[in-house]
């Protein structure tokens, strides 16, 4: 290498030299651009984001997998249904977590779309500037040609009048040769950048694909497991309320054949009374008049329409059911959760927490079919995600506590988790935690 004549290397900002390359006895400086570290940090966290995506997939399946045995006895049954409700409500955590997980891979795909737009506004002011390096070279090469300094060096430099013209032309020879060797220098440097840059796009536009494919199919993942765990729950449900109706049609049986047994015991002792009465008394007959008045049985209990009301209030929604606390947990969007979720089968009734007037009944993109109910203690409650309406029930119409207005669904943005969520406005305005009024009523 001539140290009296050093390459010239071109430098652009997060360029870098990397090598020397020798081409006919000219020094090149090979410039080679790095991944954007930016870029590559969002890549790498996007890949684990997928990845934890992927591992808690297979845990929900585990925790999903509800095996469903017809019950020997209804016992056992209700035993399965608890622990059944508890791995769903857990599945309904670990899919708040997944939730979260997918809201992160699409703020990851919205950074990686907005680097591969700046990438590619790179791209094309690199191309810019390599057309205009080469473009210079080639109007050195046609100034050298036009006004002949491109003929043999010697003859330039020994052609003139004097040592002083020799030495003067030798002058202007090497700096010549010099601004010509950076011109070439600063196209072959240019065009290199450019071949880095659009590598670095192709490479952000393949990640970006394999993202949006992640995220599709954790998405289409969660959706089918939340569906087999309710469809698991629901066949659990079938089983009990089969094996309690088999015990309530044995029960009515039995019922049926004491009553008959006893009506033959009433009978055949009447008619014992009355041959021994006619027997002793001859030709008359008075008695004393009998009277039985069995002590009239009834049977109530709050029927299939209505639910157990204690201290003026019912739980909201029926069983199957099951809740934990969340109010104030984050959501999509910034916001907060503002109430209490009550995880339950579809259209599993639901009831006035207590003696009031549904106020309005609406339906929303976010919350679906929804009502308000103003109770009578001045507290507002607001019901959503519902599947319907209780056939009758309209605005203004006043209920009691326990009354069924509607049934659980999944409308608005909670498609295939049924559930109600429930909020308490005290004094009808502003939300405080709902939790503690609904264990006071459910337990």
């Amino acid at each position: 290498m001539d140290e009296n004549n050093p390459p010239v290397a071109c430098h652009w900002p997060e360029v870098s030299d990397r090598r020397m390359r020798d081409r006919g006895g000219r020094t090149y400086v090979a410039v080679v651009m790095p991944r954007n570290g930016r870029l590559r940090r969002i890549a790498a966290a996007t890949r684990r984001r997928a990845a934890a995506v992927v591992v808690l997939l297979a845990a929900l399946m585990l925790v999903a997998n509800v095996v469903v045995a017809a019950p020997v006895d209804l016992e056992q049954a209700e035993a399965e249904r608890q622990q059944a409700a508890q791995r769903q409500e857990q599945l309904q955590q670990d899919l708040n977590v997944l939730l979260t997980r997918i809201e992160e891979l699409k703020a990851a795909r919205e950074v990686q779309a907005s680097e591969i737009e700046q990438l590619g506004e790179r791209l094309q002011d690199e191309q810019a500037t390599a057309r205009r390096a080469a473009s210079e070279v080639a109007e050195r090469y046609k100034q050298a040609y036009k006004t002949g300094t491109g003929a043999d060096p010697i003859v330039l430099m020994f052609g003139g009048d004097s040592p002083q013209d020799v030495t003067e032309r030798a002058r202007l020879l090497s700096l010549m040769a010099k601004d010509s060797r950076m011109e070439q220098e600063a196209a072959e440097g240019a065009s290199l950048h450019t071949e880095a840059l659009s590598g670095e796009l192709e490479a952000a536009t393949t990640a970006l694909a394999d993202q949006t494919a992640e995220l599709s199919d954790a998405q289409r993942e969660a959706s089918t497991k939340v569906a087999q765990a309710q469809a698991e729950v629901d066949q659990l449900d079938q089983q009990i309320a089969a094996e309690r109706e088999r015990r309530a049609a044995v029960r009515r049986r039995r019922e049926r054949q004491a009553a008959a047994a006893e009506r033959e015991r009433v009978a055949s002792e009447r008619a014992a009374a009355a041959a021994a009465s006619t027997a002793s008394s001859g030709s008359t007959s008075g008695g004393g008049g009998s009277s039985s008045g069995g002590g009239g049985s009834s049977s109530g209990g709050g029927g299939s329409g209505s639910a157990p009301v204690s201290g003026g209030t019912a739980c909201p929604v029926g069983t199957p059911r099951s809740y934990s606390d969340t109010y104030g947990a984050p959501r999509s969007g910034g916001r907060s959760h503002m109430g209490v979720d009550i995880l339950a089968p579809m259209r599993t009734p639901i009831y006035a927490y207590e003696n009031g007037t549904i106020s309005r009944m609406n339906n929303s993109s976010l919350g679906g079919i929804s009502l308000y109910l103003q109770g009578r203690s001045g507290n507002q409650y607001f019901y959503t995600h519902l599947s319907g309406y209780v056939s009758g029930v309209s605005a203004g119409q006043s209920v009691r506590a326990g009354q069924h207005i509607a049934y659980v669904g999944d409308t608005g943005n909670a498609a295939g988790i049924p559930h109600l969520h429930w909020e308490v406005q005290p004094g009808g305005s502003g939300n405080t935690n709902p939790y503690p009024y609904a264990f006071r009523a459910c337990g």
